[in-house]
């Protein structure tokens, strides 16, 4: 039996209690955070919603290449109405694709994705959502964030609701690398492909926006004047492209030249507001404007980011059409010289702040 001599006077501390006395902090000594788990979601939607509920810091691996077919609505509230996704990402998540597809599949009205958290999202593909395609943050101001690296949104649609690809709510903050917002749509809404709400901001860095498109509302009503605007993207928060395009995006009129119809009292998601009677006389701004972009907060255009080929159309054959297919601007843009704006249709930039020179 080996031996350990003692100098006299010398106490001896049990390993448990030795232990206990490691953790006790000491200022000025930083200690590990707790290592953040790791958990394999197999290819089932149920799993995976269950895995984005689990609370904590967590790392989630999905089944390579499955498709999460979504039929199961994950319930969300905002300022007295419901919409429904069918994920619900709460805490603090990474979720690792692997190549895998979130699809809602389901008959009833639904988003893909809404984030109520902090959320890293990386090589996955989200679609078939009929209620925009991702959702982020409430009306209640939260400051939630999305970063999505090597994302495809695409095939998603809105109906009277703001962002067909990607809706970020005041608070929300959306952060694309290398990712591709393409072929969405919002029916009688504002961005087809992503929309930004005042005090929301999305980043698009090294990414596309391309393929989607606005329609405004022939039955207009208060709380969504006319629509139709920001085929590729609508921002009234912050908005900055980074060595990014927005091409071959439309907006579509409502057609102005039908009678104005009464408020239809539909909840909008946008502004989480029911329209008054008294804004039967509200005077109705554009419709139509900015195929690639309809800017009426603040954007920032830097590196060799590009808007071209966009479009605005009229509702139906013969109607009226807007007067911007590039960057209809009344707010503020902020450019390092180097962003290129062209061959938009039928005009590259306008509105009541419209860029000069526009190139």
């Amino acid at each position: 039996m080996s031996r350990m001599a003692l100098r006299p006077g010398a106490m001896v501390v049990a390993p448990a209690l030795a232990a206990a006395v490691m953790a006790v902090a000491v200022p000025g000594v930083v200690h590990a955070e707790p290592k953040i788990r790791t958990k394999n979601v197999a290819c089932e939607a149920s799993a995976l919603q269950k895995a984005l509920s689990t609370k904590g810091k967590v790392r989630l691996v999905l089944k390579k290449n499955c498709t999460y077919n979504l039929t199961e609505r994950a319930y969300n509230k905002y300022s007295g109405t419901s919409t429904y996704f069918g994920l619900l990402a709460q805490g603090d998540k990474t979720v690792i694709g692997n190549g895998a597809t979130l699809k809602w599949s389901g008959t009833q009205k639904a988003g893909v994705l809404v984030v109520r958290g902090n959320l890293h999202l990386e090589n996955v593909t989200v679609t078939g959502g009929t209620y925009s395609g991702i959702a982020i943050g409430d009306l209640n101001g939260n400051k939630w964030t999305l970063e999505m690296t090597d994302v495809t949104v695409t095939g998603n649609t809105g109906s009277h609701t703001a962002g067909g690809g990607v809706w970020v709510a005041a608070g929300g903050k959306l952060q694309a690398h290398r990712s591709r917002i393409a072929g969405n749509t919002t029916q009688f809404g504002n961005g087809g492909g992503v929309a930004v709400n005042p005090g929301g901001s999305a980043t698009l860095i090294d990414s596309q926006v391309e393929n989607n498109s606005a329609t405004g509302d022939p039955q207009t009503t208060a709380n969504f004047p006319q629509g139709g605007n920001g085929g590729g993207i609508y921002n009234r928060g912050t908005l900055t492209l980074k060595n990014s395009t927005v091409t071959n995006n439309t907006s579509r009129h409502s057609a102005l030249n039908e009678p104005k119809p009464e408020p239809s009292g539909d909840f909008s998601l946008e502004t989480g507001h029911r329209p008054t009677s008294e804004e039967k006389e509200e005077t109705y701004p554009d419709s139509g404007e900015g195929g690639g972009i309809y800017n009426a907060g603040t954007l920032t255009l830097d590196g060799r980011s590009r808007i071209t080929g966009n479009t605005t159309a009229p509702f139906k054959t013969g109607g009226t059409t807007g007067k911007v297919g590039g960057l209809h601007n009344s707010g503020t843009v902020k450019s390092d010289g180097l962003a290129t704006i062209d061959s938009n249709v039928p005009a590259n930039c306008g509105g009541p702040q419209p860029l000069s020179p526009c190139r």
